[in-house]
Formats: structure tokens, C-alpha cells, sequence
């Protein structure tokens, strides 16, 4: 607009189909319906200041993400519920639904240049964001059912509305030298949210506030010879107020207020050994605040006489290890990352049970180990042609001893078993390939095969229909750009195999036949993609 004053505006919409098919309705389920705007202003009035208003908007009328029934309860008639054998396309867990969400976030940041080194930063964050829930379910695992005459049993739907909105500020100073880099500052955060459900089950109403402080400060030391030393420190402090009002069941609002701290540290140290090898090792405390769970005034408390009320939970804490190297030969044609790592989880959420009940709530239930190791090799054959890779292999477990239910409903000790949904490996390997031909622009092709291993999708390791097993899936892609790189356009295919499988999974404990329900993966998908600037 000026020399000092710029502007930039960007929006997107997508649209789709579901992926999967229904047999009871002529309509298929999962349609995306999603756009989205952002509008940017930047002014410069000197060299010495910069500053960024930003606004964003977000309105999602998608179908919520439904499961497809592998098992179902007994009791339950579902012809198309045939476990491993079922067809993972389609889905009769449906019903008319809708899902209205809207998000608009606003930004202002500014930056002051004090001296080349020494910079002043002001971030602040506005949110809104309202959710809007409506809809009918044919929930087969779970409430509405089959009866033995095959009659559909529709139950009354649902209705919820959801409303948060929070504000941020952050202040910090950052210090850039050939000696050190630094920097340190101030954080602030309150969000506000309500949640009222009409429909679909207990009607209830909930708010909730949240405040969040922080102070941090963390800087690198050159101390000669390639060898950097970090060292940071963050304390955090959280104040949490909960209430929730059951009107049909208790005359009174219930509540509750805890507050959660923590300071963080990190320590680490970088060499770089030569212009083309660099390591380093740190060790990090991470802090995952606390929360509150609703319990119903009706839940199961395992208490004769005591009825459900808000229960609190602790903060998660871990500290974290990692050992690396960066290494790069001379010509630049061979890259190789390596990082070593271990995290030690204390007091990690988990759900558990009151005592000789099947009312579960998020307590602090057990600690967790995680282990394992990364490659990121890269080779540049020749000009046109790039080998990639990305080898992932990691090892985690529960350490303490905390109870959990079985696929039967029976209750035992968890710890030892495998993390939920923690990927065992995980291996890409992948070209991208520009060959020269007597055409103008540049021609890319690109190919790569994933590999996922083993993982369970509940915290008792059990049931073979709720695990998701080992897949490889094939991508590949064809781009063209022209001589000024103004147009390109691109044939991408994801998925080319078009497999189908379980990529998480819901089990619902009973003491003759748990239910299961699979949440499957995209098939393949065709992507023609065109991209102009000017």
C-alpha cells in the first residue's frame, strides 16, 4: 500500500464427499464442508519498529468422523458386524447429524529494535470459538440398537452447544550476538469456556475459567571451539474453577478450584566438531498442567450415599534426554540425523475406575518410559535425483501400577503393558526425480512407501479387533512447473494401494462380548492440484 504499510488476504475452501458408504441411507458419511480467511497488516513506520495486526476466521460444517462396528454387544443384531471379515467401507452407525463450528482469532504483534542485539517483542492472541452439535445416531455399540427383529431403534438425538474464548499477552526480550543468544519474558493466559448439553444425554450445563502464568528465560554460550552451552528455566502457575449443574438430578451447582505449578528446566550442549559434523546432548522437564474431570451426581462413586462431584486431577511431568548428531559430507550430497532419546513420564493422565465400579475419570494413574531412535538419511545421487528416508523406532511402557479394565470387564493391574497408541516403528522411504526432457519447465516425480508397525489402541493390550496391525501404503506424486515458475500443476495419489484398516479403535468392556469399533483410514485419494502466482 505504501513503503510502510502492507497488507496481505488469503482464504480456502474444501468440500468433499464421506468416504464411507451407508446401507440404511443413500448418502455416504464423513462430507467435508470447511472454509476458512485470514487478513494481515503490516506496519513499518521505522527501521526500528515492526508491527503485525492479524485477523483469522474458521467455519466448519463437516459431519463428525463415525466408526465402523467390527463387534457388537450381545443382545445387539448387526449383520454387517462380521469382525475381521466385515467390509471397512462402509458404516450403518448413522443417523441425520450435523456439527456447525466456528473459530475466529485475532493477533498483534510488535517488535522494537533497541540495537542490532537487543529486540523488545509484544505478542497478543484473542479467540472465539463456538461449537454447535445437532443430530440422531444409530450408535449400534452403544445406545441405540437392533432389536431381535431387525427393527432399527433410533435413539433422541442430540444437542450441545460449546463456547470458549481466551486472551494471551506475552512480552520478551531477545538478545543475538556472536557469544550469546537469549532470551527471556513474561506469559499470560485466561480462557473462559461453557459447554451446555440439551440432548443425547443428562442435560447439564458446565463453565469452566482457566488463568495461566509463566516466567522463562533461556540462552546459548559460545565458549570457544564449537561448543555452545544452554541453559533455560520456566515457571509455570495455573488456577482452575470448574462448575457444572445436572438440573435433573440435584437442585445445586457443583464445583470445584485447584491450581497446578511447575518450573521446568533445560540444560544442553552442542559441538560442532567440523564445518560438517555437529552433536549435542540436553536434558529437559517438561510440564503438562492439570485439569478437572465432570462426574455426574449419578455416577457409580464405589461410596453407598455419595453422590458424583468434579474430582481432580495432578500435573504430568517428564524429563526428557536426547543425544544427536548432524552430519553433512563436504559436496552436500549425503545427510545423515541421528538422535537418541529416553522420556521418563510421572503421574502420567490416564482414566481409571472409583473403586469396584465402572465409572472411570482421568486421575494421575501411573508413570510411562519411552525410549527409542530416529535416521533422517538423505542422498543426492546425482543433480536430478533424491533419496530420503525416515526411520523411527521407539519402546514405551507403563511403570507404576495402576487398575484397568480387560476386554471382559474383569480388573487388573496395567503396568508393564505397551503405551496406547504408541507406534513401535516406522519407516519412510522415498525419491524425488526430475528428469531432463526436451520440455520446458521442470518435471518432478516423487514416490514413497510407509511403513507402520504394530500398536494398541487401549491401555489393557487386549482385544485383537481394537489393535491396529502392521501396513505399508504407497504414495506418489506428478509435478510440472513452467520456465518462470509462475504455474504449476501437479497429479497426486495417496493410498495407491487403496488399503483399508483399523487406524484407531473404541472397545467397550461386557462380561460376554465386548463391543468394538474401528475408526478406519482414508482410501486412496487423487489429487489434480494447479497453484499460479502473480
Amino acid at each position: 500500500m505504501s513503503d510502510k504499510l502492507a497488507f496481505s488476504v488469503s482464504g480456502v475452501t474444501r468440500k468433499r464427499d464421506g468416504f464411507l458408504e451407508d446401507p440404511n441411507y443413500d448418502h455416504k458419511i464423513g462430507r467435508l464442508d470447511r472454509r476458512a480467511e485470514r487478513v494481515k497488516l503490516l506496519y513499518t513506520p521505522t527501521e526500528n519498529f515492526e508491527a503485525t495486526l492479524s485477523a483469522f476466521a474458521m467455519q466448519d460444517y463437516s459431519e463428525p468422523g463415525v466408526g465402523v462396528p467390527l463387534q457388537v454387544s450381545s443382545g445387539v443384531v448387526d449383520p454387517h458386524a462380521t469382525g475381521f471379515g466385515r467390509d471397512l467401507t462402509s458404516s450403518e452407525i448413522f443417523g441425520p447429524m450435523g456439527q456447525n463450528l466456528g473459530n475466529q482469532e485475532a493477533a498483534f504483534n510488535a517488535t522494537w529494535s533497541l540495537s542490532p542485539a537487543l529486540k523488545l517483542n509484544s505478542i497478543t492472541g484473542y479467540g472465539d470459538l463456538r461449537i454447535h452439535s445437532t443430530g440422531s445416531i444409530l450408535w449400534l455399540t452403544a445406545a441405540a440398537q437392533r432389536t431381535g427383529n431387525g427393527q432399527l431403534n433410533i435413539g433422541a438425538g442430540g444437542d450441545g452447544r460449546t463456547k470458549d474464548t481466551f486472551f494471551s499477552q506475552e512480552f520478551n526480550a531477545t538478545y543475538t550476538t556472536d557469544l550469546i543468544k537469549a532470551v527471556g519474558g513474561l506469559y499470560y493466559f485466561n480462557e473462559k469456556g461453557e459447554a451446555f448439553t440439551y440432548l443425547g444425554g443428562t442435560p447439564n450445563n458446565q463453565w469452566r475459567k482457566t488463568k495461566a502464568y509463566a516466567a522463562f528465560a533461556q540462552g546459548t554460550l559460545e565458549v570457544g571451539h564449537g561448543v555452545g552451552l544452554t541453559a533455560g528455566l520456566r515457571a509455570t502457575k495455573e488456577d482452575a474453577d470448574f462448575m457444572q449443574s445436572y438440573y435433573t438430578l440435584v437442585s445445586f451447582t457443583q464445583s470445584l478450584s485447584d491450581s497446578f505449578s511447575g518450573v521446568t528446566p533445560k540444560l544442553g550442549v552442542d559441538w560442532q566438531i567440523t564445518p560438517d559434523v555437529l552433536t549435542y546432548v540436553s536434558w529437559t522437564k517438561g510440564f503438562k498442567s492439570g485439569g478437572i474431570n465432570p462426574v455426574p451426581p449419578n455416577a457409580n462413586t464405589g461410596v453407598p450415599g455419595v453422590i458424583g462431584s468434579p474430582q481432580p486431577y495432578g500435573p504430568e511431568k517428564v524429563d526428557s534426554y536426547e543425544i544427536g548428531t548432524k552430519f553433512e559430507t563436504p559436496d552436500r550430497r549425503v545427510r545423515l540425523n541421528m538422535a537418541l532419546f529416553d522420556a521418563e513420564y510421572h503421574g502420567l493422565q490416564l482414566p481409571v475406575f472409583f473403586p469396584g465400579t465402572s465409572t472411570s475419570y482421568t486421575s494421575n494413574a501411573s508413570g510411562a518410559s519411552i525410549y527409542g531412535i530416529e535416521l533422517e538419511p538423505t542422498w543426492q545421487v546425482v543433480h536430478s535425483l533424491q533419496i530420503y528416508g525416515n526411520l523411527a523406532y521407539n519402546h514405551g511402557k507403563y511403570t507404576q501400577a495402576f487398575i484397568c479394565s480387560g476386554a471382559n470387564t474383569t480388573f487388573r493391574d496395567c503396568s508393564g503393558n505397551k503405551i496406547k497408541g504408541l507406534i513401535p516403528g516406522k519407516e519412510v522411504v522415498g525419491l524425488a526425480y526430475s528428469p531432463q526432457l526436451p520440455i520446458p519447465g521442470e518435471l518432478r516425480l516423487l514416490g514413497q512407501v510407509t511403513h507402520t508397525g504394530h500398536y494398541y489402541n487401549n491401555v489393557a493390550n487386549e482385544g485383537p479387533l481394537v489393535q491396529t496391525y502392521p501396513v505399508s501404503l504407497y504414495d506418489a506424486s506428478i509435478d510440472w512447473s513452467d520456465p518462470t515458475d509462475h504455474w504449476r500443476v501437479s497429479l497426486e495419489g495417496k493410498n495407491l494401494a487403496n488399503k483399508h484398516y483399523v487406524l484407531a479403535g473404541l472397545q467397550l468392556a461386557s462380561p460376554a462380548i465386548p463391543a468394538v469399533t474401528g475408526y478406519i483410514n482414508d482410501p486412496r485419494v487423487i489429487v489434480v492440484r494447479a497453484r499460479v502466482k502473480f
